[in-house]
């Protein structure tokens, strides 16, 4: 699934549907440069989950939490995360909890077996100005099991 977007707000719109379209145990694996609009799509999902706390970029944290909306949402950066050091942070762990959606921005830099086998892949490219390109891919979902509205 392809989607086009003209502005943050757009963007924030498009992650409310998807939102509406996810359970609990989802993996979100987002690719995309640097300030192509992860965070804010991710401010979206959390929007759309019901959350009211401001979201930020987990850049320097790594994990930011909002638990406040129907199902807990984990974002996770792994921009500065080399290799195995995933393993020592216990992220793994949290990837494959049934209970939680979780965000990943960088999630190139995780090996296969990392992830769920089930999940969606986000991949944003940034074009002109405000406008973004979103691909969408369910990965490991049968046909209809996952669909934005």
């Amino acid at each position: 699934m392809v989607f086009y977007t003209n502005s943050y707000q757009e963007t924030k719109l498009l992650a409310i549907k998807v939102a509406n379209a996810i359970k609990n145990g989802c993996f979100i694996a987002f690719n995309g440069d640097l300030g192509a609009g992860k965070t804010a799509f991710v401010t979206g999902l959390a929007e759309g989950l019901g959350s009211k706390e401001a979201v930020s970029s987990p850049t320097f944290a790594l994990l930011n939490q909002y638990t406040d909306g129907r199902i807990p949402l984990y974002h996770f950066d792994l921009y500065r995360i080399n290799g195995r050091e995933i393993y020592s942070l216990g992220f793994d762990e949290m990837f494959f909890d049934p209970s939680i959606i979780c965000c990943v921005e960088w999630s190139e830099r995780l090996e296969e077996q990392d992830m769920p086998q089930k999940r969606i892949e986000i991949t944003i490219l940034k074009l002109d100005g405000d406008n973004r390109c979103f691909s969408i891919k369910p990965i490991g979902y049968k046909e209809g099991e996952f669909e934005i509205c």
